[in-house]
């Protein structure tokens, strides 16, 4: 069974995609060539771990890390 989630790259653009239902965010991810170096992940707003599988509706959210502050 295929699910379509959606990928938002904050400064990059948005990507829409079917997947097999359960497939990882990491999978759909490298399959679209999404870097992760210096990267938070969400899905659906909350924190997400790269073997979460997916389901369908989802949303995936790949933020920029923001550092920042006094030494």
């Amino acid at each position: 069974m295929s699910v379509k989630v959606r990928v938002v790259q904050l400064g990059r653009g948005v990507i829409d995609c079917e997947v097999e239902a359960g497939t990882t965010v990491a999978g759909v991810l490298s399959s679209n060539g999404v870097p992760l170096d210096g990267m938070e992940v969400r899905v659906n707003g909350g924190a997400a771990e790269l073997d979460h599988g997916l389901g369908d509706g989802d949303l995936i959210t790949v933020v920029p890390l923001i550092k920042g502050g006094r030494s």
